[in-house]
Parts: structure tokens; sequence; C-alpha cells
């Protein structure tokens, strides 16, 4: 009697997606950190320094984030198939 073991899809971690997500979160502070700190910024005042940094950086964090976790699916996704 011959039996065939057919080799099963990998299963995906459960952890490999949201770590990409936190790693492009992490990647996105960086990112938005350097650029805020390569270009001067004497005319501002604090407030305003605040104003204009926060929202690059939740705009930074939230494309790397996501960036991260949709090339993670989808590298999953092609794991899977293979």
């Amino acid at each position: 009697m011959k039996t065939s073991l057919r080799k099963r899809p990998a299963a995906a971690e459960p952890w490999s997606i949201p770590m990409a997500a936190v790693l492009g979160f992490l990647i996105g502070v960086f990112l938005a950190t350097i650029r805020h700190l390569s270009h001067a910024h004497s005319g501002y005042t604090p407030d305003a320094l605040v104003e204009h940094f926060v929202p690059q950086l939740i705009g930074t964090v939230t494309v790397c984030a996501l960036v991260s976790a949709l090339a993670a699916m989808i590298l999953d996704r092609l794991m899977r198939k293979h």
C-alpha cells in the first residue's frame, strides 16, 4: 500500500504580520525624526515646532506601518502558494 503524503503549505507565524507593522512603526519614527532634524527650524516657536513635527510623525509612522504589514501579508501569501 502506497500512501502519498502531500506537503501542506506552511502556516503563517501568528506574530509575523503584527511584528512587521511594529517594525514599520519604528522605521517610521526613525525616518520622521531624521527628516525633521535635517532642516532648520530657527523661525519656529516651541508650539509651532510641535505643530510642525507631530503631523509629519503621524503620517510617516502610519504609512510605514501599513506598507510593512502589507508587504508581510503578500510575502506570507506567496510563501503559502509554493
